[in-house]
């Protein structure tokens, strides 16, 4: 008959992970729901509009002004409406300042 020996254990063991153990490295924010809606996206709207452009007139990401992609789709194509007729501005003109 064969007789088993005890393997030596190594001082390296590896630790089980627990889902405890685990600590996410970036918290989870609220998440802050949008309160527009598809009727009051509108190239109209210059309000809203002006909220969603940055101060060198660019279209500010949907991760910035945290809206859906559906939502940022509708916003630009307002965007780009409202500049074609002229309601917003392409850009952003600040007045020089004056002493």
């Amino acid at each position: 008959m064969k007789t088993f020996t005890k393997k030596p254990k190594s001082k390296f063991r590896k630790k089980k992970h627990r889902i405890s153990d685990i600590v996410p490295l970036v918290q989870p924010s609220n998440q802050v729901t949008s309160i527009l809606f598809r009727n009051t996206i509108d190239y109209k709207n210059v309000y809203l509009l002006k909220k969603c452009i940055s101060v060198e007139g660019k279209i500010l990401s949907r991760r910035i002004t945290q809206l859906t992609t559906k939502q940022h789709r509708n916003i630009v194509q307002a965007i780009k409406n409202g500049r074609m007729l002229g309601i917003v501005p392409f850009i952003k003109v600040n007045k020089p300042f004056v002493n």
